[in-house]
């Protein structure tokens, strides 16, 4: 089933994570240490203290990956988001390291380990783990897109909220995602939609999920059927099928909506305030003081010889 499939290939992407990283650090080591392109000051300690840093560093890294979500399943998700997360981690490595760096400063070791090496380190790490995503991504998307790792997915609910999710799963083929076909009380047996029917009622569920290899069910009710989803849950509970529900409120809710947790009663906030992330507050920041500064070199020299020229005439009258 896709479940074994994806234990298989996230133990893949953490072997070639990991495959990275060193390489990352041994390219690092080598143009900082080993062939320096600044060679003044580039460090006096051993090559085997230098690599073996990595065994603490590289599994430091991998844990950082996890908690960022770099390995939960990225099949429909974007590569510009998977590269934040990357830049995330890589971000938070290189705080961790330098802090560690400043902490132990008077030790004989870290006060003459190379910043500049950690600062290509963090270059390498952040370019080659992102083409190595691009390129894993890449080479599944082309097999999903010829019939293998396919995720087999019924929808419950014949609603525009299934037709969406139709459309944008034959919009994409390289999500991977086969609709084996829609379950619903409403819509009349046959019935279909871009090639996608409706195979039975709801109450045939059950038999469904015994008698098919189903790797997900998407619970795609219109707003109208919503009675019926505790028994819906219910049987897809029994039968530990992973189940994603897919609310029925686009026509009411155009923003993107964000969740939240409140001590166990989930809410959607329907407005989303992208500087209440701390993450873009701070970049926002980055980028007005960067702005700033960009703006008094440009346009500095001009605005004193305005000033200039207004002190001369002003000063003649």
């Amino acid at each position: 089933m896709i479940k074994d499939i994806q234990k298989q290939l996230n133990h893949l992407q953490v072997l070639l994570d990991a495959a990275v990283l060193a390489f990352s650090y041994a390219f690092a080591w080598y143009f900082a240490i080993k062939n320096p392109i600044f060679p003044e000051g580039h460090g006096v300690l051993s090559p085997r203290f230098y690599f073996s840093v990595m065994i603490p560093l590289i599994p430091a890294y991998l844990f950082l990956y996890w908690i960022l979500g770099l390995y939960k399943p990225m099949r429909t998700i974007r590569m510009k988001t998977a590269f934040f997360r990357i830049l995330q981690s890589n971000s938070v490595g290189l705080l961790l390291s330098a802090s560690i760096l400043f902490a132990f400063r008077k030790s004989g070791y870290f006060e003459h380990y190379s910043t500049r090496m950690l600062g290509f380190f963090y270059v390498f790490s952040i370019f080659f783990t992102t083409a190595e995503r691009y390129f894993l991504r890449k080479v599944l998307s082309a097999l999903r897109k010829n019939g293998f790792n396919q995720k087999h997915i019924i929808l419950v609910g014949f609603s525009s909220v299934s037709d969406r999710f139709i459309d944008l799963c034959k919009k994409n083929p390289d999500w991977g995602y086969h609709i084996y076909g829609v379950v619903d009380d409403l819509a009349e047996p046959g019935a279909s939609y871009r090639g996608i029917s409706v195979i039975g009622g709801i109450k045939m569920l059950g038999d469904l999920l015994s008698t098919n290899t189903i790797d997900e069910i998407a619970i795609t009710l219109p707003l109208a059927a919503y009675e019926k989803l505790p028994g819906i849950v219910s049987t897809c509970e029994k039968s530990g099928v992973h189940t994603k529900f897919i609310p029925d409120y686009q026509q009411f809710i155009h923003s993107k909506p964000i969740a939240e947790d409140m001590d166990g009663l989930p809410i959607i906030n329907i407005r989303n305030v992208p500087l209440t992330d701390p993450m873009n507050a701070i970049l926002k920041r980055w980028i007005d003081i960067f702005g700033s500064l960009v703006g008094i070199v440009l346009f500095g020299p001009l605005m004193l010889v305005v000033a200039a020229l207004m002190e001369l005439f002003f000063s003649a009258r």
